[in-house]
């Protein structure tokens, strides 16, 4: 199994189970997981909750999917690599403002190894056609 392969499938794999579904799921209960204080419930962080949840249902789904041929979706390791270094940004932002459970302190450097693991196993860009005269 080539790389870009096992990249979509245990990414794919792991954010479904670990944050997609569960976030979308249950944000509260997900967050208790994760060390957040989860006394004050809104009904805007249920909503955005959620909407995360979703985003990463999608994107992991279509990793998942995208694992039979990945050099034919080869944009979706550029989508994940830039989620990534993203999703570092906040947890680093986090990680300043002291406004975090450590365990996401952690997530910083994970996700920016994320993003530099997308990139590595992003597949070659295919030769161009030659058509012949």
């Amino acid at each position: 199994m080539d790389r870009a392969r096992l990249y979509l499938l245990v990414v794919g794999a792991v954010f479904l189970v670990v944050i997609g579904i569960p976030l979308f799921a249950d944000p509260y209960w997900w967050g208790e997981r994760f060390g957040w204080d989860t006394a004050v419930h809104t009904d805007l962080t249920t909503y955005l909750g959620r909407c995360l949840g979703a985003v990463a249902i999608a994107i992991s789904a279509t990793g998942l999917w995208a694992s039979r041929a990945p050099a034919d979706h080869r944009t979706l390791f550029d989508v994940t690599a830039i989620a990534g270094l993203l999703l570092a940004v906040v947890h680093l932002r986090g990680l300043l403002d002291e406004a975090q459970p450590a365990v996401e302190d952690a997530e910083a450097l994970l996700y920016a190894g994320f993003a530099a693991l997308a990139w590595w196993c992003k597949p070659a860009a295919p030769l161009p056609r030659i058509s012949p005269r």
